[in-house]
């Protein structure tokens, strides 16, 4: 079960989201999250990075065993690589958590070359909420040469309240 950490965006309990993100990444590598609950607001991710300037692999940062939970049309969990390098070991990896609001992976078209992310989404709930896909990897914008790949998917329920269960684009050597 989730544990007694409970992040939020709001100052009180009764009160309305004072801050739009609640935990932002913001480019850092070997952050490691376990048995948290976050609670987002309706303006923008729950969880992820803003950091869209620079090519990011994001190695060594894990969220396990989380509730993520995303109000009105927002993501629940959204990371922009950018460009995006090859992480040494491990990328992100995502395990055994639930995630209202959906999860999205976006990398732009600056790409020099096939990138290997190494992102790990293993046995979790992603529940998509009204307007947003339960996972998308995506583009930011126009079209791209290169691809970034190297995202493993297995073992999760998916459920859409949108168009699709799973969105993916412009993605190469990724795994179901």
């Amino acid at each position: 079960d989730d544990g007694l950490v409970i992040i939020s965006a709001h100052d009180s309990d009764d009160s309305v989201a004072t801050r739009a993100i609640v935990l932002d990444f913001n480019g850092k590598n070997f952050v490691e999250w376990h048995n948290c609950t976050f609670v987002g607001s309706n303006s923008a991710f729950v969880i992820g990075n803003t950091a869209y300037a620079t090519a990011t692999a994001y190695e060594g940062v894990v969220i396990n065993n989380c509730t993520v939970i995303a109000t009105g049309y927002t993501w629940g969990v959204k990371f922009a690589l950018n460009a995006s390098t090859t992480p040494t070991a491990s990328g992100i990896k995502i395990t055994r958590c639930t995630i209202q609001g959906g999860l999205q992976i976006l990398h732009d078209t600056n790409a020099t070359a096939h990138v290997n992310t190494k992102i790990l989404i293993d046995s979790n709930r992603i529940l998509g909420i009204g307007g947003v896909n339960p996972l998308q990897i995506d583009r930011n914008t126009g079209t791209t040469t290169y691809s970034v790949g190297g995202i493993t998917i297995s073992n999760n329920f998916i459920q859409s309240a949108f168009q699709y269960g799973i969105s993916a684009s412009y993605i190469k050597n990724t795994t179901n």
